[in-house]
């Protein structure tokens, strides 16, 4: 068995992610206005370590699904897996490059790119960031610099929204609403056929079930479904909000345990 796991935070194993080693044994998150400070041990193990101890994790904390099963898919092209766990999560996410210099730029890359330029190139995501510290240094960059956006970016300060705040709203305002959610279900199926079509055993899994977007996945796509109980003031606490993969050492070792009770034949086929 080989495992590549998938996804946003929920994916980001406490030792690595997505392009990202960590080194540090634990973090400390200061006192805020949006709750007490809390230090979080970082040596154990992700529910997805107990399935696999040298599983791979290419998860993007904050990140919408498009960008986080292109980043899964390159990795299923350029290894050797038999097993893949993907995380669904918000639908209501995007990315958008804030250094592009000429408008016609992607409608040029759109139509005559080769498609192995793209899923062979494991660099072509390389800068990512939250908010508008690194944007002046973006416009210096000939490589590719990208933002990511999510709800937040309707209340957040304009000091974290940064100078392209304008532009993110306009292009917000215009987008297509059934987009967020046949484009982001076309990245899951098209995971899901590369997958099948590669004998790799797929598992979405559903930290936030049983939310429509959860429920209504599980039904328009077959295949392997996980979802586990999440008490609410877990999903309100300080700790879930902030910390890495979302979940205490004792959770991820109690769905580790179910995971393996429930998808015993998944993990050895």
């Amino acid at each position: 068995m080989r495992l590549l796991v998938g996804g946003d935070s929920f994916a980001q194993f406490p030792d690595h992610s997505f392009q990202r080693i960590e080194t540090r044994p634990y973090i400390d998150y200061p006192e805020s206005n949006l709750g007490k400070g809390f230090r979080q041990n970082l040596l154990f193990k992700h529910w997805c370590q107990h399935l696999d101890e040298n599983a791979v994790s290419v998860g993007i904390g904050g990140s919408d699904i498009s960008t986080t099963s292109f980043v899964t898919l390159q990795e299923l092209m350029s290894g050797n897996y038999t097993h893949c766990i993907f995380f669904v999560t918000n639908f209501y996410r995007d990315i958008v490059e804030i250094n592009k210099a000429d408008p016609m730029d992607s409608p040029h890359f759109a139509d005559h790119t080769e498609f192995d330029t793209l899923y062979k190139d494991k660099d072509y995501v390389k800068h990512i960031h939250w908010t508008s510290e690194n944007e002046d240094d973006a416009d210096d960059m000939s490589e590719r610099v990208y933002r990511k956006i999510r709800s937040n970016v309707w209340f957040d300060t304009d000091e974290i929204t940064g100078k392209h705040k304008q532009g993110f709203f306009t292009y917000l305002k215009y987008y297509a609403d059934f987009k967020y959610i046949h484009d982001r279900l076309s990245n899951l199926m098209f995971l899901k056929k590369y997958c099948d079509d590669n004998n790799i055993n797929l598992c979405f899994v559903y930290p936030f079930y049983p939310c429509p977007s959860s429920r209504n996945t599980i039904k328009y796509i077959s295949g392997e479904h996980f979802h586990y109980p999440m008490k609410q003031t877990t999903l309100t606490s300080e700790f879930f909000k902030w910390a890495v993969t979302h979940h205490t050492e004792e959770e991820h070792t109690l769905i580790a345990h179910r995971f393996k009770r429930e998808y015993s034949y998944w993990l050895n086929k």
